[in-house]
């Protein structure tokens, strides 16, 4: 069996697996676009759709193109996976690392130097597939050449990565309706007591780059449960706050939301408040939040200006002198991390502090 044709063949699997799990969560590529601080023209609707079907397109390109033609898809190909590994590379220099949504919502998430590796493969694996085209090499005449067994065993190692596929992918939309009828049970339970949270909807804002650490402040106001305007300088003119964001009730906010009585004790003198874009008495009594500490982003402004990402929890550490201490960050496991971060930072502190005095 042609080494070549085993190329051809992963390097097409890659290309469908990563365009059936972008058109199953369109939302996460734009978050992705929006994390790895891509052109904001990327961020269009059109975008989020013609990267998946252009990558089906291509992964069919690839197997069928009869020669000499069968270079170009291979070239095309090659360029695409050039442009991830810049893309990654260029996100592994960010001093927050982002997640991305090469994969949808398949496998891990996190951009590390192992992400790097695995596209720089894909790299490898698209050159030789450029010079075995390039010397005349084609898929459907490489399969014309097999004999009975290897027809064989190259069906059987097709199901099997079919199944694997299967496997992997995750329900459509499964976190989307679970935000959606957190949201529907959050506005009949709201109806029912007058709570001056209930706002009426509003539309969108436009989206801001991600902000980097340093800087200053977003130029948000969130609201208290009694409907008082607070900006961020007014939430940390006493001390600095970890702003934890939840816009629903789902599984990846619920595992951030139980650490928050074990947090407010670790962090110590800092701050912890929760701000929300949804409707937040479902939060406060899912997960016993203090009203106090449950702050509403009307219009989902901060939300936006964090680029944070819907149905995940988020973090931000504001500091006393108005600029951004540490993240944005979106998803579980990041947050977890970015709070383990501030308190080895505060340890640090508090021992250097005792061996002075």
């Amino acid at each position: 069996m042609n080494a070549s044709m085993l190329v051809a063949m992963v390097l097409s699997g890659v290309l469908a697996l990563s365009g059936v799990a972008k058109l199953r969560d369109r939302g996460a590529t734009l978050s992705s676009i929006r994390m790895l601080r891509l052109p904001r023209f990327l961020a269009a609707g059109w975008f989020t759709t013609a990267l998946p079907i252009g990558e089906l397109v291509l992964a069919a390109l690839v197997l069928v193109t009869p020669r000499p033609l069968a270079v170009v898809p291979a070239v095309a190909a090659a360029v695409l996976f050039v442009c991830y590994l810049a893309v990654i590379g260029r996100a592994l220099t960010f001093p927050v690392r982002p997640t991305c949504g090469c994969f949808g919502r398949i496998g891990d998430q996190r951009v590390s130097a192992k992400t790097l590796v695995r596209n720089l493969l894909l790299v490898v694996l698209a050159g030789w597939l450029v010079v075995a085209t390039a010397r005349g090499f084609w898929v459907p005449g490489a399969l014309g050449s097999l004999n009975r067994d290897e027809g064989w065993w190259l069906l059987a190692a097709l199901l099997g990565a079919a199944v694997l596929v299967l496997v992997a992918l995750p329900a459509p939309g499964g976190e989307e309706r679970d935000e959606d009828r957190a949201r529907e049970r959050g506005r009949v339970r709201g109806r029912a007591g007058a709570d001056p949270w209930d706002l009426p909807p509003t539309g969108g804002v436009d989206e801001e780059p991600l902000p980097h650490l340093g800087t200053t402040f977003p130029p948000a106001t969130l609201l208290t449960h009694d409907g008082r305007p607070r900006s961020l300088a007014d939430l940390t003119r006493e001390s600095a706050v970890l702003l934890l964001g939840m816009d629903c009730t789902c599984a990846s906010v619920a595992e951030v939301a139980v650490l928050l009585p074990e947090w407010r004790q670790r962090l110590a003198p800092l701050r912890i408040m929760v701000f929300t874009p949804t409707e937040p008495v479902l939060l406060r009594r899912a997960f016993d939040l203090p009203p106090d500490d449950l702050l509403l982003d009307h219009q989902r402004q901060l939300w936006s200006q964090l680029n944070l990402v819907r149905g995940l929890p988020g973090a931000v550490l504001l500091g006393t002198d108005g600029r951004l201490a540490a993240g944005p960050v979106s998803g579980s496991r990041e947050v977890v991390e970015l709070v383990d971060g501030i308190v080895d930072q505060l340890d640090r502190t508090q021992a250097s502090d005792s061996t002075q005095a």
